[in-house]
């Protein structure tokens, strides 16, 4: 350091034999490319420095390596930067430096191979193919963040660090990515109680859930729910989707779901799902069939037919929250439309099913969040003659929280719920909310209406044991003795 203050105070001399101040400033800093070519269609660069800055070695070499770093995350080239000369000015007892520092560009940094740490090795191959899209693009700060994108939307896996391009033994660009895989396997149990009413004694329901993320570290994904709607309706799911990293994030879904409805009806419905992932948006074609099968009881008591569907459609959905869990901003939503063709039915034999879900959220300050959401689905037949196959249900702790568990049933049905919520944390909060529902029932061959309302409180928060829920809701005619309660315990392994 003395020795450059020496030499930076020996020019001053030799340049106008003045008298050698105490203070050293940058002054005007002045970047010139090495050749007309090399420095063509850079442009004017832009530096974040005071002229006043004081004149060191750290402060230098930092402007130095900033414009360097300017150059290589805009440009995705690699430059040599050094002082070409100084042109310094004596002003009221300041010497202002005035460096001109030449910039000599080497070449465009290209990806030419990826080294990947912190992944099984199963699926370290699969990364390597999903990151081969970038092999022989400009490494630059565009680029960066796209990496950092693909990556992160998986939810299983996290950045260690920023992507950067380092050299191999052999002079080989390599992009060097560090993740880790994190267990966000989810278990998740609701229980709700429907207290006495007028007549009959209450019950409890109840809904098991638990997804499997990044099964055997090869990107495969298993969810299984069981419910007990009611007390003679239970339900069963089954959904397996892979994500195929090496051929461009495509994925699949097999998904198997087994219904029994007031013991008078059994569901059965397969399905098979093919789409692409474009990061925040999916699109997906969907292919399958659906069963209803009456039980004894069924088939004596009303006289149910066995019902065989054909089913084909498509979907997309979006996704722009800044989380999954307790999103303070963004949207959700999602799209299916799918075209039913009946092998046995009395009249008609195609339908049409429109399914939307959506989720809104807001944030206004002071950790309140505005959230909006709600579901609609219309079942099209083109005929009056609806068969049990062809009904929705709705009502409890997903959407109407006022009412049981599946409470309502309709041709069409929607609902939309709005709460104020407050912030405590990353998985905590406490809201009060409002529910409204739509349904079209078919009575007698009549169309018929309903606009059902609920309210209440609830809160989530998380402890020791996971993240336990809690939800207080009111529905018509219901006092402080007949509401709703549904106890919630989410957990991740």
């Amino acid at each position: 350091m003395w020795f450059f203050r020496i030499f930076v105070a020996g020019v001053l001399f030799l340049y106008g034999g003045a008298v050698l101040p105490v203070e050293y400033r940058m002054g005007k800093v002045k970047f010139v490319f090495l050749s007309e070519e090399c420095g063509r269609g850079f442009g004017r660069r832009e530096v974040s420095f005071d002229e006043n800055t004081a004149f060191t070695r750290e402060n230098l070499l930092f402007l130095m390596n900033s414009f360097k770093n300017n150059l290589f995350q805009e440009e995705g080239v690699e430059a040599i930067l050094g002082v070409e000369s100084i042109f310094p000015v004596l002003r009221d007892s300041i010497v202002y430096i005035n460096p001109v520092i030449r910039v000599a560009i080497k070449g465009v940094v290209k990806v030419d191979s990826f080294i990947i740490e912190g992944v099984e090795k199963a699926l370290e191959m699969r990364l390597k193919k999903e990151l081969e899209f970038f092999r022989g693009k400009v490494f630059n700060k565009v680029l960066q963040e796209k990496i950092k994108k693909t990556i992160s939307s998986y939810s299983f896996l996290r950045m260690e660090r920023e992507p950067v391009v380092v050299k191999s033994v052999d002079g080989r660009n390599c992009l060097y990515v560090k993740v880790r895989e994190e267990s966000v396997n989810e278990f998740s149990g609701i229980v709700g109680y429907v207290p006495y009413k007028k007549r009959g004694g209450g019950y409890f329901t109840g809904t098991f859930r638990m997804f499997v993320v990044n099964l055997l570290g090869v990107g495969g994904n298993v969810r299984v729910n069981w419910s007990r709607i009611d007390e003679n309706s239970q339900e069963f799911e089954l959904l397996y989707s892979q994500v195929w990293f090496f051929y461009g994030r495509l994925f699949s879904e097999v998904y198997f779901k087994q219904t029994l409805r007031d013991t008078l009806y059994v569901f059965k419905n397969f399905r098979l799902t093919f789409g692409k992932d474009f990061s925040d948006v999916y699109v997906w074609l969907i292919v399958g069939w659906r069963t209803g099968i009456p039980t004894l009881a069924g088939r004596t008591l009303l006289g149910i037919k066995n019902v065989y569907e054909n089913r084909f459609g498509g979907g997309l959905s979006v996704d722009s929250r800044n989380r999954k869990d307790n999103p303070t901003s963004g949207f959700y939503g999602v799209l299916n439309f799918v075209l039913n063709k009946k092998k046995r039915m009395n009249g008609g034999k195609l339908s049409y099913v429109i399914e939307s879900t959506w989720d809104f959220n807001r944030y206004m300050g002071k950790g309140l969040v505005f959230n909006l959401h709600g579901l609609l689905k219309k079942r099209w037949v083109n005929s009056r003659d609806f068969m049990y196959t062809d009904f929705y249900w709705i009502g409890g702790a997903r959407d109407l929280r006022g009412y049981p568990e599946d409470f309502f049933k309709g041709v069409e049905i929607g609902s939309i719920s709005v709460e104020c919520r407050k912030i405590l944390g990353y998985y905590s909060r406490g809201y009060i909310f409002a529910d409204l529902g739509y349904i079209v029932d078919i009575v007698d061959g009549k169309e018929k209406k309903i606009y059902p309302f609920s309210y209440g409180l609830g809160m989530k928060l998380k402890t020791r044991v996971g993240v336990i829920g809690l939800a207080y809701a009111l529905g018509k005619d219901d006092t402080f003795s007949t509401a709703k309660v549904h106890l919630t315990l989410e957990n991740r392994f």
